[in-house]
């Protein structure tokens, strides 16, 4: 199937740049930002499931300006379910190598100038494929680590990095719970070590475990794990919001139709939820990294099904309660499953790229740059998140959850694409008449579900199928309200007022004994017999006549 790369550009959320890359695979299963060629400029690399169910990647090199075009490279190893990405310097040559997890495991590739070379792999997932991964020196023995967490919910597995981009064993974490597929490696305390932390659930809910090495390459549940709500996991991140050295949690999750994102810290050794902000809908692919070239750390949710994303624009070590909502153009919004904040274009503007589980990557523009920053109506919104930035709506108001505010939305109460075709200031999917300027969806005085300024007969309920343009009799009456639409009548008589005009009425003047069509059955003649009533008067005058003889 032929897949779409699509770079976008915001330059305001109605207005895209987009520039598409054809990539000849399938479905894009996960996706991360970083310099992978090592020619100094940031990269795309995604995983992609073609038709035999291998794992491939696809890389998009940077250029400085933008997106070399793909370049595939088949790992011969197999995908059913999902992978996902990584991107670290397992092998300590200064260079990012690309760690991979499928269904055959975990392995780990470098760039060899024209392909990639496997360092080193460990674990086995089965058609289960792997649910995440986590890159941290968990043992404190300088080497970086990686954990593995099954899609389906089985127990992670670290496998303890050698330095040389291989494993030099691994462990399984029995976690006691069923395990959802969301790790972070957080460092809690500030003290320069990373703890491990992982979404379970029980009868309870959701718990997020976090482990703690007791002994060398031995992890153990710590007391500080939590019960962390009931939702659907969404996403599980870490990062130092408020920059005091020691990270906060992030965990996302989904409560029925809408979302929300916990911010946990850890206070007096107890790990406490400090701030919930409102995702809009339930989201996937949660990042964090500074959008708008702060300073600050910002977080970012895509909502899968939705065609947006969430923004929580950090100031000043708090994230706001409500996020920022970006409409990304086209896409089918299905199944997000990667995201990366990276700088491919060489304006010192990160972008924000994320894929969908069809075929589609898109890239946002960060906050930072352009219009983005602009507030033209003056309402506090800056022009990049303001659903209708020509139109001061400080609430950003949305009644119909589509990409403009109801102080500029066309049809304020239905979710639309924003056509308009006919420029009346109807959206399409509003307007009666989308291919008639003026077109007005309440004016309908024949109530016949055509209005008025499209109606060529306004006064005249017709149920009729038919074009603007119908005249099969040219007599330059249309058809919805000619009175004889198969017998030309310009003048429209009607002397019996039954509305069938004369030119066509066998009966003109007895209304309601007409008949339209000359060779109907009886029923429609002047005596309900079929015959007109001249016929019927000069049968009878004959019959008197010849009973006088």
């Amino acid at each position: 199937m032929l897949g779409l790369l699509c770079s976008v550009a915001l330059a305001g959320p109605h207005s895209f740049l987009e520039n598409q890359v054809a990539l000849d695979q399938d479905r894009v299963e996960a996706l991360e930002a970083g310099d992978v060629d090592h020619d100094g400029i940031d990269d795309l690399i995604g995983t992609i499931n073609n038709d035999s169910n291998r794992d491939s990647f696809v890389l998009l090199s940077g250029t400085g300006a933008g997106m070399a075009s793909p370049a595939y490279y088949d790992t011969g190893r197999s995908i059913w379910n999902g992978s996902v990405l990584e991107l670290a310097d397992l092998n300590e040559d200064g260079r990012l190598d690309v760690v991979l997890g499928d269904d055959d495991g975990v392995a780990v590739y470098s760039w060899s100038g024209s392909g990639f070379t496997l360092l080193g792999h460990f674990g086995s997932f089965g058609v289960g494929g792997a649910g995440d991964l986590a890159v941290a020196d968990l043992d404190g023995d300088g080497h970086l680590d990686v954990v593995a967490q099954e899609w389906n919910g089985s127990d992670p597995v670290i496998g303890w990095g050698d330095g040389t981009g291989g494993f030099a064993g691994e462990t399984q974490l029995d976690a006691g719970f069923n395990v959802s597929y969301a790790l972070a490696t957080p460092d809690l305390d500030g003290d320069g070590r990373a703890e491990l932390a992982v979404v379970a659930f029980d009868y309870v809910g959701r718990r997020i475990l976090i482990y703690e090495e007791t002994v060398p390459r031995q992890l153990t549940l710590s007391p500080r794990s939590f019960i962390a709500g009931n939702g659907i996991s969404g996403g599980l991140e870490s990062a130092d919001l408020d920059g005091d050295g020691a990270d906060e949690l992030l965990y996302a999750q989904g409560i029925s139709y809408s979302g929300i994102i916990d911010v946990y810290s850890l206070e007096q050794g107890v790990m406490v939820l400090r701030q919930w902000v409102d995702g809009g809908a339930p989201g996937n692919g949660l990042v964090v990294g500074d959008i708008d070239m702060d300073g600050w750390t910002d977080v970012a949710i895509a909502h899968p099904g939705y065609l947006s994303q969430t923004h929580w624009l950090n100031e000043g070590g708090a994230l706001p309660d409500v996020g920022i909502t970006v409409w990304v153009p086209g896409g089918s919004g299905v199944g997000i499953d990667g995201t990366a904040l990276v700088d491919m274009t060489g304006d010192d503007c990160p972008e924000l790229f994320f894929a969908e589980s069809t075929t589609s990557v898109w890239m946002l523009q960060g906050a930072g740059c352009g219009d983005l920053d602009g507030d033209q109506d003056d309402d506090g919104v800056p022009d990049g998140y303001d659903s209708c930035p020509e139109d001061e709506n400080p609430g950003q108001e949305n009644s119909d959850g589509d990409r403009e505010g109801d102080a500029c939305d066309e049809c304020p109460d239905q979710y639309e694409s924003g056509d308009d075709v006919d420029g009346d200031g109807l959206g399409d999917e509003c307007d009666w008449c989308p291919d008639d300027p003026g077109g007005y969806y309440k004016d309908d005085p024949d109530n016949d579900s055509v209005p008025s300024d499209c109606d060529p007969c306004p006064n005249v309920y017709s149920t009729r199928v038919i074009t603007p343009d119908s005249d099969t009799d040219d007599d330059g009456v249309h058809d919805g309200c000619d009175l004889c639409v198969g017998t030309a009548d310009p003048d429209q008589l009607d002397r019996d007022g039954d509305g069938i005009g004369d030119a066509c009425d066998r009966c003109p003047d007895e209304p309601g004994q007409g008949c339209p069509q000359p060779d109907e059955p009886g029923g429609c003649g002047c005596a309900n017999t079929g015959q007109p009533a001249e016929v019927w008067v000069v049968l009878l005058l004959a019959a008197l006549g010849w009973r006088r003889r």
